[in-house]
């Protein structure tokens, strides 16, 4: 599985190791980012390492082109009914016509008919474990990133972003500092309130953002950030809305 991110102005890609293993079986050409890492020893220090990012403008394109390795963003966020009919589609279709397979995956025709058909395997396998990664109730494979195309937001002190998985938020101090307990601050549910909802209401309570939304928190074992999840997809608004919550948050913290 892949994933695309923006990192400080710089796209990046995560690539989960198992396809790398078959980037260099498969691929007569890769990026010389590529060559030479030893993926066995990044993934023996943690489950942190499952994905391995890569920064070289050569290397994320090279991934754009892959198609048989499956693109994380496109598919998280359909329901896991659609992800199995997706997956029942497609091996029924690459079942009746090796040329379906070829369509999807390989228009270029570099690939054998041997090898092909082990990738469209490689490639349903990956979209059977979305549902599985999506229902994880704490970041055990899904990098734990900022999602550079989803929400953020800063105060003095705190910084509050949207992650790679979906319905989990991040909170962490500006400066690096350890956050002192699981306890999600009172700044961080009331921008969550207004960015789930517009809410301008002076009259927020503490216990709003619980009730209407339920969530989990726990504190990542470095101590640097809190993880919140909800447990229901909560009403998400577009990033234009972002500058509504600015005017929320100075109306009720800056006084």
């Amino acid at each position: 599985m892949k994933i695309f991110n923006k990192e400080k102005g710089k796209e990046v890609v995560y690539v989960q190791r198992k396809d790398l293993k078959y980037i260099l079986d498969y691929e007569k050409e890769v990026p010389r980012e590529l060559i030479g890492r030893n993926y066995e020893r990044i993934g023996r220090e943690g489950l942190r390492d499952e994905f391995i990012i890569f920064y070289e403008e050569e290397t994320v394109e090279f991934f754009k082109k892959i198609n048989w390795i499956v693109d994380y963003r496109k598919v998280y966020k359909l329901p896991n009914e659609e992800i199995f009919k997706i997956v029942d589609n497609l091996f029924e279709r690459y079942a009746r016509n090796i040329n379906d397979v070829y369509n999807d995956l390989d228009q270029e025709r570099k690939y054998s008919p041997n090898d092909i058909g082990v990738l469209a395997q490689f490639y349903l396998n990956t979209m059977l474990s979305i549902p599985k990664l999506k229902n994880e109730d704490q970041f055990n494979l899904i990098p734990l990133v900022a999602d550079g195309e989803g929400f953020y937001y800063e105060s003095n002190a705190l910084c509050i972003c949207s992650t790679l998985k979906q319905n989990w938020f991040m909170i962490y101090n500006k400066m690096g500092r350890n956050m002192r307990s699981n306890r999600v601050p009172k700044e961080g549910l009331r921008a969550l309130i207004a960015y789930f909802n517009g809410n301008n209401d002076d009259n927020w309570t503490w216990d709003l953002l619980k009730y209407e939304y339920p969530y989990t928190n726990i504190v990542t074992p470095d101590g640097k950030h809190i993880l919140l999840g909800f447990y229901d997809t909560a009403p998400i608004k577009e990033k234009s809305n972002v500058s509504r919550l600015a005017r929320v948050w100075d109306k009720n913290f800056n006084k």
